[in-house]
């Protein structure tokens, strides 16, 4: 997944159970850390409220999926 710079929604479709959506800090995106996620997201249909300037960092929360780009 890419930063998100907006204000907004970010609106996310996966495989529910298989895989989540986390939004991360920018540490945690560039490493692909999901130890430490500042939401978990695993509904397999997210939207995410952007409710200010500012750059958003989500990853994949499934192992491995982050690395295979």
């Amino acid at each position: 997944m890419e930063p998100v710079e907006a204000v907004g929604f970010g609106v996310w479709k996966y495989e529910g159970g298989k895989d989540s959506a986390l939004r991360v800090g920018r540490e945690d995106y560039t490493n692909y850390s999901t130890s430490n996620p500042i939401k978990v997201y695993n509904d397999g249909n997210t939207k995410v409220k952007l409710d200010h300037p500012d750059t958003f960092y989500f990853i994949s929360g499934a192992k491995g999926h982050c690395e295979k780009g």
